[in-house]
């Protein structure tokens, strides 16, 4: 008999827990290794073989907090030299008010931009015209029947106090909208005192970003279209220092294991001071990449890149041809590496390379 009533209470007790749901802690990332014979146009060099290496490491994770709430945290790092789009946030989610986001996330114009980037082994299509990721504070609405809003506030980085360094934060705001098979955004962020989302020249003061994206997919294929404009100002300085705006176009088919990408832009309409020069710098883009699925997670392929830059349109411009672009109205730091480079004459970078990819 107390046997039976013991088991009985601890069946009512069991029964009548409260229940939590489990926390959930993710591992993934990726491994990528392809074998390339370049030829760069930046250096004037002859061609020559290299492995690049490339891949990253994420860990991310969620809690049910109760009521709908949910806490959720993602970091992410390089595991090669030179990665440099990793990301670390802290978030809230809330069922009918999104998603709020403390760290180092995706700019409004970067949350818009880059449905025309694809390849998994190659993509030249040089996305300048979005502005990466960088520290702040964000929001991301929840989906109305597919629209969403994002807004970014990004409070002032590399402030010196010296004369004529402002302290004006960046902000940005984007909108999307995605259908069942078609998809549209509109992306706009500034960042000032040269808290620069791309880790690029400290001396430019404010930059703007503003991007167009579009996609559309049908039957096996998928078409892309981006469009954007860049532009600086001088550091303390209202004038619109340098500008130009980018256009990409990317294509891509799967049929079974196979899946094919063509991507082309253009980096043109460059201007100084709402002037374009006489030379009209110019850059055209392109990449073509395939891909064989051998598991769900392995992949082989290659491709072939290109980029053509035309009175560095692609790097820099150097309106004194002096061989220094920091001089006041020149063009320096996006698609730089290494510092300043001439832009005079016209320059032409390929690379072929075949590799494999691995997702864990």
């Amino acid at each position: 008999m107390k046997k039976s009533i013991l088991v009985a209470a601890i069946g009512a007790a069991v029964v009548a827990a409260p229940t939590f749901a489990a926390d959930k802690l993710v591992l993934s990332g990726e491994m990528d290794y392809v074998i390339a014979n370049q030829k760069s146009g930046a250096e004037n060099t002859s061609a020559y073989n290299e492995v690049k290496d490339g891949g990253n490491f994420k860990i991310s994770g969620d809690e049910d907090l109760g009521s709908g709430l949910g806490g959720f945290f993602f970091t992410e790092t390089g595991l090669d030299d030179g990665y440099a789009d990793n990301k670390a946030y802290v978030g809230l989610n809330t069922p009918s008010a999104g998603q709020f986001i403390l760290g180092h996330y995706a700019t409004a114009s970067d949350w818009v931009g880059g449905s025309f980037d694809m390849g998994t082994f190659y993509n030249n299509s040089v996305k300048i015209n979005a502005g990466s990721v960088a520290e702040g504070i964000f929001w991301r609405s929840p989906s109305w029947s597919g629209f969403q809003i994002g807004l970014n506030y990004l409070p002032t980085q590399n402030y010196t106090g010296a004369q004529d360094d402002k302290k004006d934060p960046g902000y940005g705001i984007g909108f999307k909208y995605s259908a069942s098979n078609w998809g549209i955004g509109l992306g706009y962020d500034t960042v000032s005192n040269s808290g620069d989302v791309n880790d690029q020249d400290t001396t430019l003061g404010e930059r703007t970003y503003t991007v167009f994206d579009s996609w559309y997919s049908f039957s096996n294929y998928k078409v892309a279209l981006g469009y954007g404009t860049h532009t600086t100002s001088e550091n303390g300085s209202n004038v619109r220092d340098t500008s130009f705006d980018y256009a990409g176009l990317g294509l891509q088919g799967t049929w079974g294991p196979h899946q094919l990408s063509l991507t082309y832009g253009q980096r043109m309409k460059f201007e100084i001071e709402g002037t374009e020069p006489d030379d009209k710098p110019k850059a055209t883009n392109i990449s073509l990449d395939y891909a064989y699925s051998l598991s769900a997670r392995t992949k082989i392929g290659g491709g072939f890149a290109q980029t053509k830059d035309k009175n560095g349109g692609a790097r820099d411009y150097d309106e004194n041809n002096d061989n220094d672009t920091s001089d006041p109205g020149e063009f320096a730091g996006v698609g730089v590496e290494n510092g300043p480079k001439p832009g005079a004459n016209d320059k032409t970078s390929r690379s072929f390379g075949i590799g494999v990819k691995h997702t864990f």
